[in-house]
């Protein structure tokens, strides 16, 4: 015979389960709107003029476009004298000339009036950059890629470049398949020299890189390579943290993530967005047909 609190002790288990299993009721969460902060996102290049994108955040559940903040005073400084106000493209998108030149410190700054219907009155700016060094692609060519496992045959994209020497060199890629960004998560590639300061990527001092592949034929590509601040890079490593989340134990908990954008006039506000100075070389390849 079992003892009486065992059979007790599982009585109340099942009574347990049957009741989770018979619960069906929707619980509502209700959030409060909160305050939207202003989203300062952009930058220049030695190869492209400056470009600015100014939004505000939404509320969680909002299934709508970020509000675009129109009719804002967005403007270029250079060495702390204002050198160019940018024109607005369309809404929230601002652009100039400038192209960014060497051992040069800029910023942009934001400003809106008391009309604005989303932020008010209010100046943001974002702290100064200025061109990181970087020797640029050297080549990028499409391989044809055999007997080499667990990689599977077929044609792949290669990458060379050569390192200046001195660590603490940071970069950026991006690439573009048909005509198309490669924009998700797990396409936020940097990396750093720490371990191949002053090296070349080449096939005979170390191997050239592979990305893309296996790839069909006639997929055309185009690679940007960019030179990036400390700063920057460190941004983006966040961005990449908190964005390639895939619902683990170990994922850390979603947070504002605060670049170099600072409100001027209430110190210590919470703002968003990055504006970053970078040098970039670009390259295109095609698979064969």
């Amino acid at each position: 015979m079992k003892p009486i609190f065992s059979v007790m002790r599982w009585a109340l288990g099942l009574t347990g389960i049957l009741s989770l299993a018979n619960c069906t009721d929707v619980i509502q969460v209700d959030l409060p709107d909160s305050e939207p902060l202003v989203v300062v996102d952009g930058r220049m290049t030695d190869l492209d003029p400056v470009r600015v994108k100014v939004t505000t955040t939404a509320n969680y559940f909002s299934q709508t476009q970020t509000p675009r903040i129109q009719g804002a005073r967005v403007s270029l400084w250079a060495d702390g004298v204002e050198v160019e106000v940018l024109q607005e493209d369309s809404a929230g998108y601002y652009s100039g000339n400038t192209l960014a030149q060497e051992s040069v410190n800029y910023f942009v700054r934001v400003e809106t009036d008391e009309n604005d219907p989303l932020l008010g009155s209010g100046t943001w700016e974002s702290l100064s950059e200025r061109l990181p060094r970087s020797l640029g692609i050297d080549s990028f060519y499409v391989g044809y890629l055999e007997n080499d496992p667990p990689f599977v045959d077929g044609w792949y994209t290669y990458f060379e470049f050569r390192d200046p020497l001195g660590v603490g060199d940071k970069y950026r890629l991006r690439r573009t398949r048909n005509d198309s960004i490669l924009d998700s998560p797990f396409d936020l590639s940097i990396f750093q020299d720490d371990f191949w300061d002053g090296r070349v990527f080449d096939n005979v001092d170390l191997p050239a890189i592979r990305l893309d592949g296996p790839l069909d034929s006639g997929t055309t590509f185009e690679l940007e390579m960019a030179g990036i601040s400390e700063r920057y890079f460190e941004y983006i490593a966040l961005l990449r943290e908190q964005t390639t989340q895939v619902g683990g134990t170990f994922d850390p908990p979603p947070a504002p993530l605060q670049g170099n954008i600072r409100d001027r006039v209430a110190a210590g506000k919470l703002a968003l967005g990055y504006f970053s100075v970078q040098r970039v070389s670009r390259a295109n390849a095609a698979v064969p047909e």
